[in-house]
C-alpha cells in the first residue's frame, strides 16, 4: 500500500493530528491529491462522514488520461483510494459532476455551486474601463495568452492580477498589478469592462462569479456548465484571433456589453447567492450526520 512509504505516513499522521483536534461531525476535503486519501482514511477509522469538494474538471478523470497526468503514481493511487472511500463527491460545476458519473456511483455525487455574498449592484457603465485577467500563474491558466491579446489590441488597456512570472516583454498597454486580496478586487471589478479567462481547464471559475457580481461580461475559451450561452453572460471565442475580435467589439459597443453585464449580474443573484447555497450544504450535512439514505438523482440537481 502506498501509505506504507515513510513520506506518506508522516504526512498522514500530520493530517490525522489536525483532524482529531477538530473533532468535526462532517469533514470536507478540497484540492485533489494524496491528501484526499489521508482525510478519507481518518474518516473511515473514526466513522465520520467525508465530502470531497471538487473544483476542477480534471478531478473527474480517474483514468489520468487527460487530467492530472503529471502526478506521481503514488499520488494517483492515493487519490483514487480517497475518492473510493469518500461518502460524497461534491463538484462545484455540473460538467464535473457529469464526468464523475462515468467512474463512481451516481448517488455519491452532489453538485453544489460556490456561494457568494452579493454586494449592491454598481453602475455598470465604465467610462475608462479596461480588460481584466485574474488568476494564478500556473501552466494550465495560460496567462501569457492575455499578454498576446494586449499586443494584438494596442488601442485598449489590459490589467492582470496575480503573481505573474510567465509573461515576458510586457506591452505598454498591459499593467501587472501583482497579487490582490479578495476584498481588494472589488474596485478593479467595478472599473473593468470585460473579464477574460485563458485557462485550458476549469471547474466553475470563481472569477466568473466575482466579475458577474459587478456586471462584468466574461470571455473564455471554455463555457463552464454552458452558462455563457444559456444565460447570455459572456462569449466563448473559438481561438485567440476570435477572442481579440470579440474584445474589440465589446469594448467599442457599449449597448452589447451592458446587456451581457446585466445578464451576468442577474445570474449571480439567482444562482450563486450565498444564502441559497448554504441551504444546500446544511441539508447535506444534516443528511450525512443522521446517516440518511443518499439521493440517487443528486448528480444533476
Amino acid at each position: 500500500m502506498v501509505l506504507s512509504s515513510l513520506f506518506h505516513r508522516m504526512l498522514a499522521r500530520g493530517y490525522e493530528s489536525a483532524l482529531s483536534d477538530t473533532n468535526a461531525d462532517v469533514y470536507i476535503q478540497a484540492v485533489a491529491g494524496a491528501q484526499t486519501a489521508y482525510v478519507a482514511n481518518f474518516c473511515k477509522r473514526n466513522k465520520k462522514p467525508m465530502i470531497f469538494r471538487s473544483t476542477s474538471l480534471w478531478d473527474a478523470d480517474l483514468t489520468f488520461k487527460w487530467g492530472w497526468k503529471t502526478w506521481r503514481d503514488s499520488t494517483k493511487e492515493l487519490y483514487l483510494q480517497g475518492i473510493e472511500q469518500a461518502d460524497i463527491v461534491a463538484p462545484n460545476s455540473m460538467d464535473t459532476a457529469k464526468a464523475f458519473v462515468e467512474h463512481i456511483e451516481e448517488h455519491r455525487i452532489r453538485f453544489i455551486p460556490d456561494g457568494f455574498h452579493v454586494p449592491p449592484c454598481p453602475d455598470l457603465r465604465r467610462e475608462d474601463g479596461f480588460v481584466l485577467w485574474v488568476g494564478r500563474d500556473v501552466a494550465y491558466k495560460r496567462a501569457w495568452l492575455f499578454a498576446d491579446l494586449a499586443r494584438m489590441l494596442p488601442q485598449h488597456q489590459f490589467v492582470m492580477v496575480g503573481d505573474i512570472h510567465s509573461v515576458k516583454d510586457v506591452p505598454a498597454n498591459l499593467r501587472l498589478l501583482g497579487p490582490k486580496r479578495p476584498d481588494g478586487l472589488s474596485q478593479l471589478y467595478s472599473s473593468a469592462k470585460l473579464l477574460v479567462n485563458t485557462s485550458e481547464v476549469e471547474g466553475f471559475p470563481n472569477v466568473l462569479v466575482e466579475g458577474a457580481m459587478y456586471g462584468v461580461p466574461y470571455l473564455s475559451f471554455l463555457d463552464p456548465d454552458g452558462v455563457l450561452k444559456e444565460y447570455s453572460i459572456g462569449i466563448q471565442p473559438r481561438n485567440l484571433d476570435d477572442m481579440a475580435t470579440t474584445i474589440d467589439m465589446l469594448m467599442t459597443t457599449e449597448d452589447r456589453r451592458l446587456a451581457l453585464g446585466r445578464n451576468a449580474r442577474r445570474f449571480v443573484e439567482e444562482h450563486r447567492d450565498i444564502e441559497k447555497v448554504v441551504r444546500q450544504w446544511l441539508g447535506l450535512f444534516e443528511e450525512l450526520s443522521m446517516g440518511g439514505q443518499l439521493q440517487t438523482d443528486a448528480a444533476h440537481k
